[in-house]
């Protein structure tokens, strides 16, 4: 049925605080604590790379630090990160139409949304870390809209095909360890150049010509594999499985113990070779990253199951709250927010022309400061929320996306 023609288009806004569902945020707030891990090694510099491109020549208090990350948030954040988004835009496409939003004009939200946050990534890849997420997961953003209201069926296929294709993707990290068996040359290349430029105009001139822009072209070929756990994210959240956890009870511990299960065996060859228990050959460390890849996304399906059942808790009809998920939702809807103050507090500790740490921390320090900066985003979210106030990100972005709110 058609709107008639006198009716003025609907204005569609983003979700209110108050009915955003407390699952998806605790995990995005917990998510930001594995990719600050997963993302502080690449801002030493100076060092050779070895295995998962940590630093070589280990001291042994790192080698616990990078056998702690590799089983917890190596690999483990990106897939959960693609299982939130596609949960989170599966949400927006929801409230639209529960609204009444004609389809052409949500589309219309989601393709500028995504736009504009190909310019955040931009401008965060160029300005503060060329490993940006957030262009990857705009041009995923832009592929959903094709799949996000196909029915339960189109997508569980297109998922599974994803799922597949994952394992590819899976060996990217052994495939720049047989990279780095070629010779230290090739391995220091490895090491992104932006870390150690003595500059902020020479880090910036770095990632723009040489590291960014390549990066993005590269994400286009990954794509596919991110797309698996993106739609079984659409699948949750068409289900409510985050929204409401206490009515998949059964099928989240399942989940829960199979994901973390897999997710630390499928870890342990990789975590005892950076431990220095077993050396791999190039081959063998091939083997073991994919299957450190792979397992990984069993184990953001383990983690977000887990997450469910602590918050269906609070019984049937309701999750449990407390101060610590408080918090971690706190983080969790400055997101946005929280991920861009990562890379700057990094940039003011590490980089060369700043604190200058990256020249001689090991992975132990980096990871001991990553968790630090993860507490600073945190604190700063909780006061944030008891103010009652977005994140300055996420008030831009949909300023951007919704325009203006009308006065009075």
């Amino acid at each position: 049925m058609t709107e008639p023609l006198a009716t003025p288009p609907i204005r569609s806004s983003a979700t209110p605080r108050g009915e955003r569902a407390l699952g998806p945020d605790v995990a995005r707030g917990l998510m930001l604590l594995g990719i600050a891990l997963a993302n502080v090694a690449f801002h030493l510099f100076g060092r050779e790379r070895g295995v998962l491109l940590r630093p070589a020549d280990p001291s042994p208090i790192d080698r616990v630090a990078d056998v702690l990350v590799a089983m917890l948030a190596d690999n483990r954040s990106m897939p959960l990160f693609a299982l939130l988004f596609g949960y989170g835009v599966t949400q927006l496409v929801l409230r639209q139409q529960r609204l009444g939003t004609p389809w052409p004009q949500a589309r219309g939200i989601l393709v500028k949304r995504n736009l504009w946050l190909l310019a955040f990534g931009a401008v965060h890849g160029i300005l503060l870390f060329s490993g940006d997420i957030l262009g990857t997961y705009a041009l995923l953003g832009l592929v959903l809209i094709l799949l996000v209201r196909s029915s339960d069926k189109v997508v569980k296929a297109c998922m599974w095909v994803g799922i597949a294709l994952y394992v590819p993707f899976a060996a990217v990290d052994g495939l720049f360890g047989l990279l780095s068996f070629a010779g230290p040359e090739l391995a220091a290349s490895l090491e992104p150049g932006s870390a150690s430029a003595d500059s902020l105009i020479g880090a910036i001139g770095s990632r723009a010509a040489l590291e960014w822009i390549p990066g993005l072209f590269g994400a286009v070929s990954y794509l596919p594999a991110l797309l698996g756990p993106a739609l079984l994210g659409t699948l949750l959240a068409r289900h409510r499985v985050l929204d409401e956890p206490w009515r998949y009870r059964p099928q989240l511990r399942l989940a829960a113990i199979v994901g973390i299960g897999a997710s630390l065996l499928g870890a342990l060859p990789i975590a005892l070779a950076l431990g220095g228990a077993t050396v791999l050959n190039p081959f063998e460390e091939l083997g073991a990253a994919t299957l450190h890849g792979v397992t990984g996304l069993a184990g953001a399906v383990g983690v977000l199951a887990l997450i469910g059942l602590v918050l269906a808790r609070g019984g049937a009809d309701a999750v449990r709250r407390g101060p610590v998920a408080d918090a971690l939702a706190a983080l969790g809807r400055r997101s946005l927010s929280g991920y861009l103050a990562q890379s700057l507090l990094f940039v003011l500790v590490f980089a060369p022309y700043a604190g200058g740490l990256g020249a001689t921390a090991g992975t132990a320090v980096a990871d001991l400061v990553a968790v630090g900066v993860w507490a600073i985003t945190l604190l700063g979210a909780v006061l944030l929320e008891r103010a009652g106030r977005a994140g300055p990100a996420e008030t831009l972005l949909r300023r951007l996306t919704y325009g203006a709110r009308p006065k009075g």
